[in-house]
């Protein structure tokens, strides 16, 4: 078809293919020296085929974005650059995609190559330390979790942390349901909290998300309810006409006195109710 729908939008939100690693690996394994030892060299040959999809159960982002995170550090560090200076370089698959060319040699001295082979090492000897000997077995899940912070809470020692949700999130710094991770982790701190996918031609199937969840009382039953939908690509739909109806609420006037205040009481659902959807 010509025309795309809702769900076609909604699924582009989804995607986490990382193009940048696309564009970037086939010059990494075919420039990076023979690596030493057996977690670089299984490391690379994992990454040989991957097809650059940033999934939660899948080694190859957790070892492609460790590996890139520590080649860019020993890169400014070739250069004297502070750590702290980070944030004033280009975006690192550009300032990557440049320091793998020829011209861009130039900022390794005029070769690059045993900058590739060394953070290639560094990188699966941090990971081996934390996830365990066997590269085919580290998950991207594992690392990249994304944390929902309460913006008053955060603030009370234990208390902010203890109440702050938490989930594994696919995705990265390159894909469009984007997972941004801090410099020299694999956290997941930026991202879209909030989706939408507006049918103009009837609003009423618009389909929404918003994490981690309905209410901001984090004491609440709602307070995490859309976690695992956001984290999936899953909606909802906000219509006059929920798709199911629990309940439905009867307004009426306290007897002899139509001037106080309506009190309401729930009544179970009628085949017409159209209150609360499930």
């Amino acid at each position: 078809s010509d025309r795309h729908t809702v769900a076609d939008f909604a699924a582009m939100q989804s995607d986490t293919v990382d193009l940048a690693a696309r564009a970037l690996l086939p010059r990494l394994l075919r420039d990076t020296p023979t690596a030493e030892g057996n977690l670089a060299r299984t490391a690379l040959a994992l990454l040989d085929g991957w097809d650059g999809r940033a999934a939660l159960d899948a080694p190859q982002p957790l070892i492609f974005t460790a590996w890139m995170q520590r080649l860019y550090a020993l890169v400014l560090a070739h250069l004297h650059v502070p750590a702290e200076a980070d944030a004033a370089v280009a975006p690192w698959p550009q300032f990557l995609d440049h320091v793998l060319t020829p011209s861009g040699a130039t900022l390794c001295g005029g070769d690059c190559r045993p900058l590739l082979g060394e953070s290639l090492a560094d990188a699966t000897a941090d990971l081996a330390a934390r996830f365990g000997s066997t590269p085919a077995t580290w998950r991207w899940g594992a690392a990249h979790r994304a944390v929902f912070v309460h913006p008053v809470l955060r603030l009370l020692p234990g208390l902010g942390a203890a109440l702050a949700p938490r989930i594994a999130a696919p995705g990265d710094d390159s894909t469009i349901d984007r997972g941004g991770a801090a410099a020299g982790s694999q956290a997941d701190i930026h991202g879209p909290e909030f989706r939408g996918v507006y049918d103009l031609a009837d609003l009423d199937h618009s389909l929404f998300v918003m994490a981690p969840g309905q209410s901001g009382n984090p004491f609440g039953p709602g307070a995490r309810n859309f976690l695992a939908r956001w984290r999936d690509g899953a909606s909802v739909t906000i219509g006059p006409a929920p798709a199911q109806i629990t309940a439905h609420l009867v307004l009426t006037p306290a007897a002899g006195s139509p001037g106080r205040r309506r009190r309401g009481r729930m009544s179970p659902a009628s085949p017409t109710a159209r209150c609360c959807a499930a």
